[in-house]
């Protein structure tokens, strides 16, 4: 039997005789196993087509599902592609009035003539559009990313108009919050060659956010500086991670950008997940600050695009500091036209 041969001759007793010694069991046992073994053996070749059979039925349909997937897959990709494309024409065509809006509401709140009532209606107004105005551009800057078509338009960038521009445009939310919002910029910034229209967005969304932040009373402060390629404090592992056009030398020095508040703070655990889309700090069903959480993810991309970096220190109830750093491109003076 242990060779595969079941021709064998054994007595087995009648089951039904009694009584029944252990030789008799061990002899009833014996053969019932063999009989299954010579059964098993002689059915192998069958169970073994049978398996095989019912792999190429799976087989067949894991590739229908596959082919289902990729449908699904391509269908899901067109639909994203025109829901970004959506989002990007109805964000285009939303500025143009909201601008209109902005330009009329300050016309009217230059008005000496203006009752006070009147003013601050105006007033509530201008911020109001300003908000909307970034929550509309923060949605253009998403799509644009997200179909990778945003590309950075290089340009001189003087940070003090800059940092001027940002001030005068959120000073409306600021004043009414009674938030006090302070610019500097130092003597030593220079030119940079970057994308003006970018690195507004960021110090926009950045300032904007420490106003909505901050409790009344509070203060906002942007401050602009320029750290030396030699002396910089920015950290090696921060450096080795920017993504600067080749041949531009990263330690020539850095733009750093410091938005700098006394709110409410972060918490230490959500400080790894503010940057990512529609999260913000304090997510709960009755939290007082809402918003879409598009803010600092339009901040992060727009910064990974100079081949920067932002980071954030936080504490509970007594702070936040937002700093971003792009690396300092020199301006290229363009040759004279008669030359």
């Amino acid at each position: 039997v242990g060779k595969g041969d079941f021709n064998y001759t054994l007595t087995v007793p009648d089951p039904g005789e009694r009584p029944r010694d252990e030789l008799a069991e061990l002899t009833g046992e014996f053969d019932r196993m063999a009989r299954d073994l010579e059964a098993l053996y002689a059915d192998l070749e069958g169970q073994v087509r049978s398996k095989t059979d019912d792999l190429m039925v799976l087989n067949d349909m894991l590739n229908y599902q596959k082919r289902e997937l990729k449908v699904a897959l391509d269908r899901l990709g067109d639909e994203v592609a025109y829901k970004n494309e959506f989002f990007a024409i109805v964000s285009h065509e939303l500025r143009t009035p909201l601008t209109s809006i902005l330009a009329y509401a300050r016309i009217l709140n230059a008005d000496d003539s203006l009752a006070p009532k009147t003013r601050e209606a105006v007033g509530e107004i201008e911020s109001n559009a300003t908000l909307l105005l970034n929550m509309v551009n923060n949605i253009l800057v998403i799509s644009k990313h997200a179909a990778k078509k945003d590309e950075l338009l290089t340009e001189p960038v003087d940070f003090v108009d800059l940092a001027q521009f940002v001030r005068k445009a959120l000073a409306p939310i600021a004043e009414g919050k009674d938030v006090r919002l302070t610019c500097s910029v130092a003597p030593n910034v220079p030119l940079s060659m970057a994308d003006w229209e970018k690195l507004r967005r960021i110090l926009e969304n950045l300032v904007n956010n420490a106003i909505k932040y901050t409790h009344r009373g509070g203060f906002v402060r942007l401050t602009i500086g320029f750290e030396d390629g030699e002396t910089d404090s920015h950290s090696e592992s921060e450096k080795a991670d920017t993504n600067a056009p080749d041949g531009e030398d990263a330690a020539a020095g850095w733009i750093v950008m410091r938005v700098a508040d006394d709110g409410m703070g972060i918490a230490p655990e959500e400080l790894d997940q503010i940057f990512e889309l529609y999260k913000q700090a304090g997510q709960s069903a009755n939290r007082r600050y809402r918003g879409t959480g598009l803010g600092l993810a339009v901040v992060r991309d727009l910064t990974e695009l100079h081949g920067g970096t932002v980071t954030v220190e936080s504490r509970v109830k007594e702070g936040s500091t937002f700093t971003v750093r792009i690396p300092y491109v020199p301006v290229i003076e363009e040759e004279d036209e008669e030359a």
